[in-house]
């Protein structure tokens, strides 16, 4: 029996790594409704107010004296709470509750069906803005169609893109985030569930395109006029599609990087603060945006 007035232990020697102080330390008692630590002697759950058993957990940490390691520390199983629907429902609704969730018990599905949608946004947005480009005149019909095939590359290059960016930017909040404490899994999960602001900010500018970009005709009879006439067009529209468009790209960012703050504090275990998930999400975003606008500018 393990003598509590001294958590020190001497374990026994071993032939290649000389002997090891082992140090043990309760850790109190794992909340079985939320998974929160309670600390030994609470009968109830600080962050829910759930009844916890008198079962108390132990974690140790070693530390060998001749060329050991720290040995890992093994977390509390996690029981998910909230189905797919119920966590996009509650990103919005109660942020926390649903990126801790999604932290705990990470999954690929929600995050499948957020890149679908904000690829399916993106592409229609590409549409409307191409349809309010016309050609008339003799070479109207050649124009038209090395447009549409220039755009059709575009487009199909989309969900490659958005798949490509989420991949290595949860890669980045990996190994950004303490990469010791959580799986690539959890990464790409808190980091797909936080792109639903993209999503909705996607299916907004459809309409804004729609209702502010104006139509504009270009007559391939004159080549010269037609250049003039399309540079005139995006002056017209450069207030939409650079000032309006990073205003809300920063919003954007802004929200993404609190619902991925929080889902890196839970998925790391709480071992690294919401402020620091926050400030990563937001430095990586920073940098997504510039290389977007780079190329519009």
């Amino acid at each position: 029996m393990r003598d509590l007035a001294n958590p020190f232990r001497l374990r026994r020697p071993r032939p290649d790594r000389g002997f090891s102080l082992e140090f043990q330390e309760d850790s109190g008692t794992t909340c079985s409704r939320c998974g929160s630590l309670v600390p030994a002697g609470n009968s109830y759950c600080g962050k829910c107010g759930a009844p916890v058993s008198r079962t108390r957990h132990s974690t140790s940490s070693g530390i060998e004296l001749e060329g050991g390691s720290q040995s890992s520390i093994a977390y509390p199983p996690y029981q998910r709470k909230y189905s797919m629907i119920q966590r996009l429902t509650k990103l919005v609704a109660s942020p926390r509750e649903a990126m801790t969730d999604i932290g705990r018990a990470p999954d690929y599905e929600g995050v499948a069906v957020l890149l679908a949608m904000w690829i399916v946004f993106g592409i229609t947005t590409g549409v409307v803005m191409a349809n309010k480009i016309q050609f008339i005149g003799p070479y109207g019909n050649q124009a038209t169609s090395m447009f549409y095939t220039g755009v059709s590359i575009g487009l199909f290059l989309v969900p490659i893109v958005t798949i490509a960016r989420w991949l290595v930017k949860s890669l980045l909040i990996q190994f950004s985030c303490d990469r010791s404490n959580w799986d690539f899994k959890t990464a790409a999960s808190v980091t797909g569930y936080a792109y639903l602001p993209n999503v909705v900010v996607s299916f907004v500018w459809i309409f804004i395109i729609s209702a502010l970009v104006p139509s504009i005709s270009l007559d391939t009879a004159d080549l010269d006029a037609a250049l003039i006439q399309l540079q005139q067009f995006d002056a017209q529209t450069s207030w939409l599609t650079v000032g309006v468009s990073l205003m809300i790209a920063l919003l954007a960012l802004l929200w993404k990087s609190y619902l991925g703050g929080l889902g890196a504090h839970a998925g790391t275990h709480e071992t690294i603060s919401e402020s620091h998930g926050i400030m990563w999400f937001l430095f990586i975003g920073f940098i997504g945006i510039l290389i977007d606008f780079t190329g519009i500018v």
